[in-house]
């Protein structure tokens, strides 16, 4: 049977079909290792690497360090392997707003709650992103980006952020 484009049904939903595969595709799948939690009277660490980009030339190794103590979270990011250009990515909730960017910054979060962030990584940049909390809903939210020069062996990004509530004053 053809439609009115000339197309036959079959071929139509072949091509709705194919459509639908490019746009719900799931990327090749990293594979955690070296993953541990460790808890001690004030702080809390995880580690974690994965091999997300093992496709890429040099086969680069992705390491991340979590350490969070009260009002503090330290992420260490690290690449092992040879690579071109890198960001680590944070990821913040709608409720955080930007106030500056550079090497450090401030974000708000709601009106009571402050968030210093610092890096040594240079300059960073916050651009518009999106949150997908369920399926087919986006949420608009803020991403910082933070470079990942090559130059070392393993390459490393250090981003530190503080949080404090914010008084009548602030």
């Amino acid at each position: 049977m053809i439609d009115d484009d000339g197309v036959s049904k079959n071929q139509n939903a072949q091509r709705i079909e194919a459509d639908a595969g490019r746009r719900f595709r799931v990327a090749r799948r990293a594979y955690p290792f070296d993953v541990a939690v460790v808890r001690d009277e004030k702080s809390i660490t995880i580690v974690g690497a994965h091999d997300g980009y093992r496709r890429l030339p040099g086969r680069p190794v992705h390491r991340r360090r979590w350490t969070l103590t009260d009002g503090r979270l330290e992420v260490d990011d690290s690449i092992e392997g040879v690579f071109r250009n890198a960001l680590a990515r944070v990821h913040f909730h709608p409720v955080v707003r930007e106030s500056t960017i550079g090497a450090s910054g401030a974000l708000r979060a709601g009106d009571d709650v402050a968030l210093h962030w610092s890096s040594a990584a240079g300059v960073a940049t916050i651009a518009p992103s999106l949150w997908h909390p369920e399926f087919g809903l986006d949420v608009p939210n803020l991403c910082l980006a933070l470079p990942i020069e090559p130059a070392g062996t393993p390459a490393t990004c250090r981003f530190v952020l503080e949080w404090a509530r914010c008084t009548s004053s602030s």
